[in-house]
């Protein structure tokens, strides 16, 4: 079996917006690493076919503009959002929150380290959970650790889990 591993794009307080975003020669700002992203996936780089990462190094990053991520945690998997999926992928945050628009209203998603909330006025979905133990809500086990929660239209739902 062949397993596709993420491109990681790295960012680092010490780094450079000039630079290649590799561990060695990381960029500065979280902008340069998005960009890098749209450029690779506007490219359809083969190196990008496992995902992309951007890991972020400690430290404190002012932002001078606001950050702007497409909805690719919530894809739809029919026509309008009648149908979608919610794979939520902190990516070393503590925590993210947002919004798809949706002809029929807003899917919202939050999602912690130990908390899943989504609300949506339309379609079903399908809530893939990663969790070390069974999330505290009506769960499929899907494999170990694989956990999937139907979303019905009309109801809010907030999932503990473990990360």
């Amino acid at each position: 079996m062949f397993y596709a591993s993420a491109t990681d794009i790295y960012v680092s307080i010490n780094g450079s917006d000039t630079s290649l975003g590799t561990k060695e020669k990381p960029l500065a700002t979280l902008h340069a690493a998005i960009r890098k992203v749209r450029e690779l996936r506007r490219l359809n780089d083969a190196s990008i076919k496992g995902g992309i990462r951007i890991i972020m190094g400690k430290g404190f990053y002012q932002l001078h503009e606001p950050i702007v991520l497409r909805p690719e945690g919530v894809q739809p998997t029919s026509t309008g959002y009648e149908n979608y999926t919610i794979d939520p992928n902190l990516g070393g945050l503590a925590w993210m929150e947002g919004k798809v628009l949706t002809a029929n209203g807003d899917i919202s998603v939050f999602c912690s380290k130990k908390e899943i909330k989504v609300s949506s006025p339309t379609g079903t979905g399908k809530l893939k959970i990663k969790s070390k133990t069974k999330p505290v809500v009506k769960v499929k086990e899907v494999s170990k650790g694989l956990y999937e929660v139907t979303i019905e239209k009309g109801k809010d739902y907030s999932v503990k889990y473990s990360d």
